[in-house]
């Protein structure tokens, strides 16, 4: 005779991944609409990445992957999670910089997020579409199990 077999399920709102976003703070360039405009020469810094919820659940970053226009260019796993890109080693035009974030969030498995920053190098200054200043932008993520 089997015996039998009881499952049980529970939901707990707690146990919902909280709404983790990003904030990227930049150097050296200008920043439109979440596009990062640099001249070419320049080099391009991404000087902070930062992680925080709209919920105030506690989230950290473990460690960040940088890739220029889908090729792996560096790493690191020391905060504030910065690196520099040299734009003379690129063409003039469209380019993209995707930063895959290794996240820690409070009762959550650890999960990756990946950002994408468009990215235009210009020839001359003059063809910036503003001043270049430091400045920050929110890129919107996807989350990676």
């Amino acid at each position: 005779m089997l015996a039998p077999l009881l499952l049980a399920s529970c939901s707990d709102d707690d146990d919902k991944a909280s709404d983790v976003r990003f904030s990227v703070d930049f150097a050296n360039c200008v920043g439109v609409d979440g596009v990062l405009y640099t001249v070419q020469g320049q080099d391009l810094e991404f000087t902070a990445i930062k992680a925080y919820t709209t919920d105030g659940v506690a989230v950290a970053i473990s460690g960040v992957d940088y890739y220029w226009d889908g090729i792996p260019a560096g790493g690191t796993i020391v905060e504030p999670f910065g690196a520099s890109f040299d734009t003379s080693l690129y063409s003039v035009g469209d380019h993209f910089v995707k930063i895959r974030i290794g996240v820690y969030e409070n009762n959550q498995a650890p999960t990756f997020s990946v950002i994408t920053v468009p990215v235009v190098i210009v020839a001359d200054a003059a063809d910036l579409p503003g001043e270049v200043v430091n400045g920050t932008i929110a890129p919107q993520a996807s989350s990676q199990q």
